[in-house]
């Protein structure tokens, strides 16, 4: 397979035990062994043995060149047991040491299926949603691959050869409707995403997912961040939710809240930066005031 490479150990003593440290941050344990990197670049390698009462280790360097290799990211996107009936994919390049991600491309889906062509090796998230013209739209809610509507949990794709199967099933999140409504905006501090869809390279979260779930963490409603970094969603059922964002490679602190006869509406800023790691336990949300739509 492409950036394979296979270590033999010419050591004098193969009944010692050794560690092979591949320089991307996995290791193995047997006396030869064969690795597959995933991104193309310099890699430091160290062997060391301990054995007998000795202790020694070798250290030398690969180089992998996967720039004459490149490959499709494809599958389909479905809706229940139908297939989507109009939607997109986006695909996200990612790393996973720096969590460094970045929006490579969005294609619309055809016949609910997507396809990401000519792809150097690397990890990649890939996330599928309906178009507002789909007759699912309020009911499913984008969905990552791994069946995941947080990029943190999703399934990263690492692309070594052409894989059509990486199929997705929408989320399905139909919220009952009501009264309440709940905005905000995203704080992300000194955080800026480079996001191609939009004219600014510096810009706040813009196109980041805003995405209501009830306590059971089932989505009820999610809308997309607009050009200031505001969000707003409406006719929700009284209730207590939790209010969270996504952006692949950021992470954010989820929001519980609770709307009533009393307090139909409140106001919440989210908090986004690459200083969260994981999903946080929530805190309740502080109402600022009622939220009318503009």
């Amino acid at each position: 397979a492409a950036g394979q490479v296979i270590f033999y150990n010419v050591s004098s003593d193969l009944n010692a035990s050794f560690i092979w440290d591949f320089g991307d941050g996995n290791t193995a344990n047997t006396v030869d062994a064969e690795h597959i990197y995933s991104q193309y670049g310099a890699y430091t390698v160290t062997l060391t043995m301990t054995g007998n009462g000795c202790f020694d280790t070798y250290t030398g360097t690969v180089i992998i060149d996967t720039t004459n290799y490149l490959y499709d990211i494809g599958g389909m996107v479905y809706v229940g047991s139908e297939v989507a009936d109009s939607g997109w994919a986006k695909l996200y390049s990612f790393d996973p040491i720096s969590l460094a991600a970045e929006l490579i491309a969005t294609v619309q889906t055809d016949s609910g299926f997507y396809v990401f062509q000519t792809l150097p090796i690397g990890n990649y998230y890939v996330k599928a949603g309906l178009n507002e013209t789909s007759a699912y739209y309020s009911q499913y809610t984008p969905t990552y691959f791994g069946q995941q509507y947080y990029w943190y949990n999703a399934s990263l794709i690492v692309n070594n050869i052409n894989d059509y199967n990486h199929n997705i099933s929408l989320i399905f999140g139909e919220n009952p409707g009501g009264n309440g409504f709940v905005g905000g905006s995203i704080d992300d501090g000194p955080f800026r995403l480079y996001n191609p869809e939009y004219s600014s390279a510096q810009s706040p979260v813009n196109g980041a997912q805003v995405i209501i779930t009830d306590l059971a963490d089932v989505p009820q409603r999610w809308v997309e961040l607009d050009a200031s970094g505001n969000f707003q969603l409406s006719n929700l059922a009284y209730g207590t939710y939790r209010l969270m964002a996504d952006q692949p490679g950021m992470t954010c602190l989820p929001i519980e809240f609770t709307l009533s006869e009393e307090t139909p509406g409140v106001n919440i800023d989210l908090v986004m930066g690459d200083d969260i790691t994981g999903i946080q336990e929530p805190i309740t949300a502080i109402v600022q005031g009622e939220v009318f739509p503009n």
